[in-house]
């Protein structure tokens, strides 16, 4: 009887967990950069949501977020969710937000957009070159201990605080999804 609802309670057992791990990982972030804003987005389909923010405006306080939807093609957790994801998920995405309508505004030609997901892969962070509401934006891989991205840890920034404080923002947010990628890791060798 129970046969199903063991997957589905493993589901949320695992993330709860990473909810949790982002939670405190995110919040020591903040820390280290008050003025920044981080957070962690998870995809659901062809929507990515961010699940976690920890503000500037209230540091320390990771506030959870059932749904919070990202507009596509310019979040910065979005394309890297792109960028890393299988020929036939960015179709998905592709027929369900075409570029030419919600994508060109922004990247001009798919050409770029496509060369922009290489970037990102090589790169191992996301952080398109076009201001976003005014904010500098980033977003780094969290990734399952196989190697599959399952969320991306995010931080943004208002533009105006200049490029060293960007280059911090970048620095804290890769080192933040690394961390939270490998407590998850050694979590799930305890747990076996």
């Amino acid at each position: 009887m129970i046969g199903p609802a063991v997957a589905e309670l493993k589901h949320l057992d695992d993330t709860t967990q990473l909810l949790d791990v982002a939670a405190r990982v995110l919040a020591r972030a903040q820390v280290e950069l008050p003025g920044a804003n981080f957070s962690l987005a998870e995809q659901d389909g062809v929507e990515t949501c961010t699940r976690i923010t920890v503000r500037a405006d209230r540091p320390g306080v990771a506030i959870l977020h059932r749904t919070q939807l990202h507009l596509p093609y310019r979040k910065a957790s979005s394309i890297l969710f792109l960028a890393y994801g299988t020929p036939a998920e960015r179709e998905r995405f592709f027929t369900a937000y075409p570029f030419a309508e919600h994508g060109a505004p922004l990247w001009g030609t798919e050409q770029r957009l496509r060369a922009f997901f290489q970037e990102v892969v090589r790169k191992g962070y996301s952080s398109p070159d076009f201001p976003d509401e005014g904010y500098f934006r980033v977003a780094a891989p969290v990734l399952a201990p196989e190697g599959r991205v399952i969320a991306a840890a995010g931080g943004y920034r208002n533009l105006a605080e200049g490029p060293r404080q960007r280059r911090r923002l970048l620095t804290l947010t890769v080192a933040a999804a690394k961390e939270i990628s490998a407590q998850i890791a050694e979590d799930l060798a305890i747990r076996r």
